[in-house]
């Protein structure tokens, strides 16, 4: 009781210094606030259960307060404004109210401070009233907070005011927000131990015990969680139709009739303490009794108490427990009622039973190292690690996956950070717009890369950690995979894998594609454009066929399931058999969706600054003090109009060569993103459609983007050689081989 009283008066404190502390443009908010908690305070003197009797000096205050509460009518409380007496003086005032509160809650704790050395005990009537008071308006949530585990772990405290203790708070969520560690998913960390190799029983032993260590965990953050939200005895009360309630915290209420042998009458209602709402949202109060599962009280005689209106007292009994509310999924009710309930007293658990629950997992842990041969231990780990971190964590645990390796194989997991052992990642959407490198086949090339935050191309107002390669974006990591941080820069090899599939264009511009090509005959093949006789092929049973195609009579691979669909219906229509159709195509690989990235680990730069991740893109705003360029001239023509870009004579015709290449390629039609083979198949047009972007890359060397423009700008790479140049004013026969004269719309010449 003293522990709480104490709290009471740290918020009371909070509240006298928050009337001097207020800005002034918060205080008339704060004034309607506090005036309306007063209304809401002598309400609490006619609830129908455990009323509230204020000290005589303290009523005169709430009742002054109430009278400044906005009316409830909204066209009155638009013009409501404080009254002449004064913003100051009412702060004043209100000030010494809670000074008065502070000084009457102060007297009943010292009572209680002493009661070894004195009969006299605190007056719950005047406590009560003090914290009926406090709890009415509360601006300082960092008195409960300031224990919480989570604080400045994985949260800031919640601050409302503006004392001295909030200054000092909010000064420290800033710093905490700068330099927080975000806990990131145990999937990304699967490769820790890589390169430890375990056998298949080492493996078997290790589930086995993490098996056991999670089931005596489990059971101790159980009974820890009881203990913290049902300390000591609760009552199961059972209807006569056989449905249980268990009613909890009987030793808070101390409810005078708990123990005798009536049956009990129960209303439930909703608790409405700030302090307990979180644990325990409905609360039961007996007839002629106290408790928070709300009863009866009776008195010696047994004959019910009633109040001074007549009516029958009730008092808070205690809280109906959280799996109790499980059971009852929804469906209880505000004053519901329970009548002719049997009770039994259940002893619950002690805070010595849980040190002991913990104490044995500790001691198991301990006792499971000692039995694992030294030469076993980081095998042995490497298992147990592998199996922690193989899926997502579940928040309803209570505990993470990896707790038993963490307990039993801290040395070895600290043994696998004295180096980077993260260095192999997969990056993801290289096949995608997005991908500033499309079109480029990766080699092993050793680059120069690093890490940013921006948006996600699947979902633009979501940032996600691309991976930027010489400048140019590269493409995303995947949630589970591990990542270094937002800043990071490093060299790495870069590696594209195989095509996995195949577009096949035919000579009236209908697409197949063709994947699982790795089965056939073509597995390692890169297409570019070749022509074939494709012959699609049906294996299998009639209940499970597999169209295969077939170029030039060799396998391919298997034609997808909805390119497969619309080859079905179009020759279905012309009474086609699918079955050893033929048709003229051109072949293209489709590009590479992920790329392979191998990290140095002594190239490896950290930021100096660390960037904080953001899961949701945000404007960037401009600061107080930050200088904006402003331009003041005023413009006297049409600055709409673009000045054309001039191009050198053998860039036009490049440019000319490259579009007529892509306009002869069919499977360019209607596509976004479009390329072709050109200069006798030396280099690689990529041409994107809807921001008229053209990149150009060297397609049988390493030499990367030789050329990028975008329509109407001016070169932005250049990376051809002055001995190639020329080439390109001497390519006519080359261009009207594929075009005549005839040019493609959108050809980007100025």
């Amino acid at each position: 009781m003293a522990t709480q009283q104490q709290y009471h008066l740290m918020k009371g404190i909070a509240l006298e210094n928050e009337c001097i502390s207020i800005p002034d443009a918060e205080a008339g908010k704060f004034i309607r606030d506090i005036s309306c908690a007063a209304v809401e305070m002598l309400k609490a003197e006619n609830q129908s259960f455990y009323q509230i009797k204020y000290p005589e000096n303290l009523r005169s205050h709430i009742v002054e307060l109430a009278q400044l509460c906005p009316p409830t009518n909204r066209e009155q409380n638009q013009n409501y404004t404080i009254p002449e007496l004064g913003i100051k003086n009412l702060l004043e005032k209100i000030g010494n109210f809670y000074h008065d509160v502070v000084g009457t809650l102060g007297g009943q704790l010292q009572i209680e401070v002493d009661r070894g050395k004195s009969a006299n005990r605190s007056n719950p009537e005047i406590v009560n009233a003090c914290n009926t008071i406090i709890k009415s308006f509360d601006v300082a949530p960092w008195v409960e907070e300031r224990k919480l585990g989570d604080v400045y772990t994985k949260r800031e405290i919640n601050i409302k005011g503006h004392g001295a203790i909030d200054m000092m708070a909010r000064m420290t969520n800033n710093a905490f927000a700068e330099s927080a560690i975000t806990a990131r998913s145990t999937q990304q960390f699967q490769d820790l131990f890589k390169g430890v190799e375990f056998s298949p029983t080492q493996k078997a032993s290790a589930v086995q015990i993490k098996k056991i260590y999670d089931s005596l965990i489990h059971r101790a953050v159980t009974i820890s969680r009881e203990v913290e939200q049902s300390p000591g005895l609760k009552i199961i009360a059972t209807s006569p139709q056989g449905q249980q309630i268990e009613i909890i915290g009987l030793a808070e209420k101390k409810h005078p009739n708990l123990f005798d042998d009536r049956k009990l009458d129960i209303t439930v209602v909703k608790n409405k303490s700030p302090y307990k709402q979180s644990q325990n949202k409905w609360i039961t109060i007996l007839p002629k009794g106290v408790a928070i599962a709300i009863g009866p009280v009776f008195d010696a005689d047994g004959k019910p108490k009633l109040q001074s209106n007549g009516q029958q007292q009730t008092k808070h009994l205690g809280y109906i427990s959280e799996a109790c509310l499980q059971q009852f999924q929804g469906s209880l009710k505000q004053f519901s009622q329970f009548r002719n309930l049997t009770k039994e007293a259940i002893p619950g658990f002690a805070p010595s039973q849980v040190k002991a629950a913990f104490t044995q997992v500790r001691e198991y842990a301990i006792a499971i190292r000692e039995s694992i041969p030294d030469l076993e231990k980081e095998a042995v780990a490497a298992a147990m690690w592998q199996v922690s971190t193989a899926s997502k964590e579940d928040a309803e645990r209570g505990f993470k996956k990896t707790s038993a390796v963490f307990a039993i194989f801290g040395e070895e997991l600290v043994g696998r950070l004295g180096k980077l052992q993260f260095t192999e990642f997969a990056v993801v959407g290289t096949h995608k717009t997005s991908n500033e490198h499309l079109g480029r086949k990766w080699v092993g090339e050793k680059v120069e890369c690093h890490i940013e935050q921006l948006p996600d191309p699947a979902n633009p107002t979501h940032n996600k950690r691309w991976l930027v390669a010489e400048n140019n974006k590269l493409g995303v990591f995947r949630s589970e995979s591990a990542q270094l941080p937002i800043g990071t820069s490093f060299t790495a090899k870069i590696t594209s894998p195989p095509s996995a599939s195949v577009i096949i264009t035919s000579t009236q511009g209908n697409k197949l594609k063709v994947g699982q090509m790795k089965k056939y005959a073509f597995a390692e093949r890169e297409w570019n454009g070749e022509d074939g006789v494709i012959t699609i092929k049906i294996a299998g049973s009639s209940k499970a066929f597999i169209p295969i195609a077939f170029v030039d009579d060799k396998p391919l691979g298997v034609v997808d399931k909805e390119s497969f669909k619309l080859l079905s219906e179009r020759l279905n229509v012309r009474s086609i058999k699918i079955d050893g159709f033929k048709f003229q195509g051109v072949l293209e690989s489709a590009p590479a969706t992920i790329a392979n990235i191998k990290v140095d680990p002594e190239t490896i730069r950290y930021p100096q600054v660390w960037t904080r991740e953001e899961a949701l893109v945000r404007e960037k705003k401009i600061k107080a003090n930050e200088k904006v360029s402003v331009r003041t001239e005023i413009p006297t023509t049409d600055t709409t109009k673009t000045e054309p870009v001039k191009r050198e004579e053998w860039e036009k015709k490049m440019l000319k060569l490259a579009f007529a290449c892509l306009k002869k390629n069919p499977a360019n039609a209607g596509e976004e993103m479009q390329t072709a083979t050109f200069g006798d198949g030396k280099y690689r047009v990529i041409y994107h459609t809807p921001s008229e972007m053209l990149r150009i890359v060297d397609e049988k060397s390493d030499r990367g983007t030789l050329y990028k423009v975008q329509r109407g700008k001016a070169i932005q790479v250049c990376g051809f050689t002055e001995d190639e140049k020329p080439n390109f004013e001497q390519s006519k026969v080359e261009l009207y081989k594929h075009l005549g004269k005839s040019a493609p719309k959108g050809l980007l010449l100025e």
